[in-house]
Protein backbone atom coordinates (compact mmCIF):
# COMPACT_ATOMS: atom_id res chain seq x y z
CA UNK A 1 0.00 0.00 0.00
CA UNK A 2 0.99 3.61 -0.67
CA UNK A 3 2.11 5.97 2.38
CA UNK A 4 -0.58 7.55 3.70
CA UNK A 5 0.86 11.14 2.60
CA UNK A 6 0.48 10.27 -0.90
CA UNK A 7 -2.98 8.63 -0.34
CA UNK A 8 -4.18 11.92 0.57
CA UNK A 9 -3.17 13.89 -2.47
CA UNK A 10 -6.38 14.98 -4.79
CA UNK A 11 -6.23 12.59 -7.54
CA UNK A 12 -8.60 11.75 -10.22
CA UNK A 13 -8.36 7.98 -9.04
CA UNK A 14 -9.07 8.91 -5.44
CA UNK A 15 -11.90 11.51 -7.20
CA UNK A 16 -13.91 8.91 -9.18
CA UNK A 17 -14.20 6.99 -6.18
CA UNK A 18 -15.67 9.43 -3.67
CA UNK A 19 -17.77 10.05 -6.98
CA UNK A 20 -19.01 6.59 -7.35
CA UNK A 21 -19.68 6.64 -3.47
CA UNK A 22 -21.44 10.07 -3.84
CA UNK A 23 -23.90 8.42 -6.53
CA UNK A 24 -25.11 5.59 -5.07
CA UNK A 25 -26.67 6.90 -1.84
CA UNK A 26 -29.71 7.75 -2.14
CA UNK A 27 -31.57 11.28 -0.69
CA UNK A 28 -33.45 9.28 2.25
CA UNK A 29 -30.05 7.42 3.29
CA UNK A 30 -27.89 8.43 5.68
CA UNK A 31 -24.60 9.30 3.98
CA UNK A 32 -21.73 7.24 5.55
CA UNK A 33 -18.75 7.90 7.22
CA UNK A 34 -15.87 8.06 4.49
CA UNK A 35 -12.28 7.99 5.73
CA UNK A 36 -10.74 10.82 3.45
CA UNK A 37 -8.05 8.66 1.73
CA UNK A 38 -8.26 6.40 -1.08
CA UNK A 39 -8.21 3.62 1.63
CA UNK A 40 -11.16 4.71 3.44
CA UNK A 41 -13.07 5.60 -0.03
CA UNK A 42 -12.47 1.71 -1.18
CA UNK A 43 -13.65 0.76 2.50
CA UNK A 44 -16.85 2.12 2.13
CA UNK A 45 -17.22 0.38 -1.62
CA UNK A 46 -16.49 -2.89 -0.15
CA UNK A 47 -18.99 -2.56 2.90
CA UNK A 48 -22.13 -1.04 0.54
CA UNK A 49 -20.69 -4.38 -1.81
CA UNK A 50 -20.90 -6.61 1.13
CA UNK A 51 -24.61 -5.85 2.29
CA UNK A 52 -26.14 -5.40 -1.35
CA UNK A 53 -24.67 -8.95 -2.82
CA UNK A 54 -23.23 -11.03 0.46
CA UNK A 55 -19.78 -11.27 1.89
CA UNK A 56 -18.82 -14.53 0.20
CA UNK A 57 -19.29 -13.74 -3.41
CA UNK A 58 -17.96 -10.27 -3.46
CA UNK A 59 -14.85 -11.08 -1.32
CA UNK A 60 -14.29 -14.65 -3.58
CA UNK A 61 -14.74 -12.46 -6.67
CA UNK A 62 -12.84 -9.75 -5.65
CA UNK A 63 -10.04 -11.93 -4.67
CA UNK A 64 -9.91 -14.20 -7.72
CA UNK A 65 -9.47 -10.67 -9.83
CA UNK A 66 -6.61 -9.18 -7.55
CA UNK A 67 -5.22 -12.74 -7.92
CA UNK A 68 -4.78 -13.15 -11.77
CA UNK A 69 -2.47 -11.33 -13.75
CA UNK A 70 -4.51 -10.99 -16.99
CA UNK A 71 -7.83 -11.46 -15.13
CA UNK A 72 -10.71 -14.35 -15.85
CA UNK A 73 -13.65 -14.40 -18.10
CA UNK A 74 -17.19 -14.39 -16.46
CA UNK A 75 -17.70 -17.73 -17.14
CA UNK A 76 -14.44 -18.85 -15.52
CA UNK A 77 -15.48 -16.75 -12.44
CA UNK A 78 -18.93 -18.74 -12.78
CA UNK A 79 -17.19 -21.76 -13.07
CA UNK A 80 -14.96 -21.89 -10.23
CA UNK A 81 -17.30 -20.18 -7.91
CA UNK A 82 -19.90 -22.64 -8.80
CA UNK A 83 -17.59 -25.23 -6.85
CA UNK A 84 -17.00 -23.11 -4.01
CA UNK A 85 -19.55 -24.59 -1.59
CA UNK A 86 -19.44 -21.37 0.87
CA UNK A 87 -20.70 -18.63 -2.09
CA UNK A 88 -23.41 -21.37 -2.74
CA UNK A 89 -24.66 -22.25 0.82
CA UNK A 90 -25.16 -17.84 0.82
CA UNK A 91 -25.89 -17.66 -2.18
CA UNK A 92 -29.16 -20.62 -1.78
CA UNK A 93 -30.27 -19.42 1.47
CA UNK A 94 -33.93 -20.13 1.01
CA UNK A 95 -33.77 -22.91 -2.41
CA UNK A 96 -31.57 -25.60 -2.98
CA UNK A 97 -32.34 -25.74 -6.98
CA UNK A 98 -31.87 -29.12 -8.82
CA UNK A 99 -28.39 -28.44 -10.22
CA UNK A 100 -26.03 -26.28 -7.40
CA UNK A 101 -24.39 -24.04 -10.07
CA UNK A 102 -24.13 -19.92 -9.34
CA UNK A 103 -26.35 -18.37 -11.71
CA UNK A 104 -25.60 -16.35 -14.18
CA UNK A 105 -27.88 -13.31 -13.16
CA UNK A 106 -26.24 -13.25 -9.85
CA UNK A 107 -22.82 -12.72 -11.37
CA UNK A 108 -24.42 -10.03 -14.09
CA UNK A 109 -25.66 -8.19 -11.55
CA UNK A 110 -22.41 -8.16 -9.02
CA UNK A 111 -20.38 -7.60 -12.02
CA UNK A 112 -22.66 -4.19 -13.37
CA UNK A 113 -22.21 -2.84 -9.54
CA UNK A 114 -18.41 -3.10 -10.62
CA UNK A 115 -18.53 -2.06 -13.88
CA UNK A 116 -16.45 1.91 -13.39
CA UNK A 117 -13.78 -0.06 -11.49
CA UNK A 118 -12.92 -3.08 -14.14
CA UNK A 119 -12.08 -2.91 -17.75
CA UNK A 120 -12.80 -5.94 -20.33
CA UNK A 121 -9.88 -6.57 -22.79
CA UNK A 122 -8.76 -9.55 -25.13
CA UNK A 123 -6.68 -11.53 -24.12
CA UNK A 124 -5.41 -14.75 -26.19
CA UNK A 125 -8.63 -14.17 -28.00
CA UNK A 126 -10.84 -13.94 -25.21
CA UNK A 127 -12.72 -11.20 -23.01
CA UNK A 128 -11.38 -11.12 -19.28
CA UNK A 129 -12.22 -9.11 -16.65
CA UNK A 130 -9.85 -7.29 -14.10
CA UNK A 131 -9.41 -3.94 -12.67
CA UNK A 132 -8.38 -0.80 -14.17
CA UNK A 133 -6.22 0.16 -11.31
CA UNK A 134 -3.14 -1.13 -9.54
CA UNK A 135 -4.99 0.51 -6.22
CA UNK A 136 -7.51 -2.23 -7.06
CA UNK A 137 -5.10 -4.92 -6.93
CA UNK A 138 -3.27 -3.89 -3.92
CA UNK A 139 -6.12 -3.18 -1.85
CA UNK A 140 -8.03 -6.50 -2.67
CA UNK A 141 -5.28 -8.54 -1.73
CA UNK A 142 -7.02 -8.78 1.66
CA UNK A 143 -9.48 -11.30 0.01
CA UNK A 144 -7.04 -13.49 -1.68
CA UNK A 145 -6.48 -16.86 0.45
CA UNK A 146 -4.99 -20.04 0.35
CA UNK A 147 -8.57 -21.57 -0.70
CA UNK A 148 -8.80 -19.28 -3.82
CA UNK A 149 -5.50 -20.30 -5.07
CA UNK A 150 -6.59 -23.58 -4.97
CA UNK A 151 -9.85 -23.73 -6.88
CA UNK A 152 -8.28 -21.15 -9.40
CA UNK A 153 -5.69 -23.91 -9.48
CA UNK A 154 -8.28 -26.70 -9.64
CA UNK A 155 -9.81 -24.68 -12.55
CA UNK A 156 -7.06 -23.87 -14.43
CA UNK A 157 -5.95 -27.66 -14.73
CA UNK A 158 -9.40 -28.96 -16.05
CA UNK A 159 -10.48 -30.52 -12.57
CA UNK A 160 -14.21 -28.57 -12.16
CA UNK A 161 -15.19 -28.96 -15.36
CA UNK A 162 -16.32 -32.72 -15.21
CA UNK A 163 -18.31 -31.42 -12.00
CA UNK A 164 -20.72 -29.57 -14.46
CA UNK A 165 -21.23 -31.67 -17.31
CA UNK A 166 -24.74 -32.50 -16.33
CA UNK A 167 -27.04 -30.79 -18.40
CA UNK A 168 -30.99 -31.00 -18.16
CA UNK A 169 -33.53 -31.37 -20.40
CA UNK A 170 -37.05 -31.00 -19.34
CA UNK A 171 -39.75 -32.87 -21.50
CA UNK A 172 -42.60 -30.22 -22.53
CA UNK A 173 -45.91 -31.82 -23.59
CA UNK A 174 -47.43 -28.92 -25.96
CA UNK A 175 -50.16 -29.58 -27.89
CA UNK A 176 -50.96 -27.38 -30.88
CA UNK A 177 -53.36 -26.94 -33.65
CA UNK A 178 -51.86 -29.99 -35.63
CA UNK A 179 -51.43 -32.55 -32.35
CA UNK A 180 -49.18 -33.26 -30.43
CA UNK A 181 -45.09 -32.29 -29.96
CA UNK A 182 -42.54 -33.08 -27.80
CA UNK A 183 -40.45 -30.14 -26.85
CA UNK A 184 -37.23 -30.72 -25.01
CA UNK A 185 -35.72 -27.28 -23.43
Amino acid sequence: MLLNEELEKQTVFRNKLFLSIAKTISSFEKVPEVVPTTEGALNVITERLFNVHGQFLVSHVLGLLSASRNGFSEADLIEMLSADDKVLDDIFQYHQPPLRRLPELVMKRLLMEIQQYICKPHVNGKQVIRYFHRQFHQYFKRFRSVELYRLALHYLNGELKAKFKVKFLIKLDIKNSKGSADHRA
